[in-house]
């Protein structure tokens, strides 16, 4: 951390890359920051909000930054023994706190890139993918990944069935209803395609699906 009025470092950080330390080593950057440029008192709140993980479960926390290690291995070229293991440490992270979007975030590139880099065979990603969305409502990130992964094996019939059964859960996405009308396209069902993005532009106040 550079003062450009002292011309001076006031605050120099070494730390290893496993993704705990990682991650810790930017909460202190944050704040050594933070004390350098804020010259208040910061209230209670705002300093419970400044470090606030993704997760109140340390336990979920875990499994991510488990699972978080093997990602930033892949990105360097270390390829993991077995993929799925961080796939699972993701997974696991969800189960514990469903609600914990980093997680799902994280699984979502992950797969993404063990298809463009051929570390997983396609069905098996199509597997996970699916059991990802049934067994947690509501991920429509996933759940957009699966459609396209299908669309783009021409496989449309499953693909409308995905689509439609992710906007049941996620009604206001935008993606889902652009994948499905994409989808209804391929299938020759034209009437159908633009009809459904008429009413979700008028049912969910996003005109842009329009455009």
């Amino acid at each position: 951390l550079y003062d450009a009025e002292q011309e001076a470092i006031v605050f120099r950080k070494f730390f290893e890359t496993y993704a705990g330390y990682t991650i810790d080593a930017l909460d202190e950057i944050a704040w050594r920051t933070l004390q350098q440029v804020y010259t208040g008192e910061l209230a209670e709140e705002q300093r419970i909000a400044l470090f606030r993980r993704e997760t109140a479960s340390w336990e979920a926390f875990l499994y991510y930054l488990m699972a978080e290690d093997d990602y930033y291995g892949l990105q360097h070229g270390v390829i993991p023994p077995d993929l799925m293991l961080p796939v699972n440490a993701y997974l696991e992270a969800m189960k514990i706190d469903p609600t914990m979007q980093e997680a799902e975030r994280g699984l979502a590139v992950l797969l993404i890139g063990a298809i463009e880099q051929k570390l997983l065979p396609p069905q098996q990603v199509l597997e996970t993918l699916s059991t990802v969305v049934d067994t947690f409502p509501g991920t429509a990130m996933i759940a957009h990944i699966l459609v396209t992964l299908l669309f783009a094996m021409e496989r449309f019939p499953e693909a409308a069935a995905a689509a439609r059964r992710a906007l049941e859960t996620s009604p206001q996405s935008a993606a889902l209803h652009r994948l499905l009308s994409d989808t209804l396209v391929m299938e020759e069902k034209l009437d159908e395609a633009e009809q459904l993005l008429r009413t979700a532009a008028e049912t969910h106040e996003t005109p842009e699906l329009l455009m």
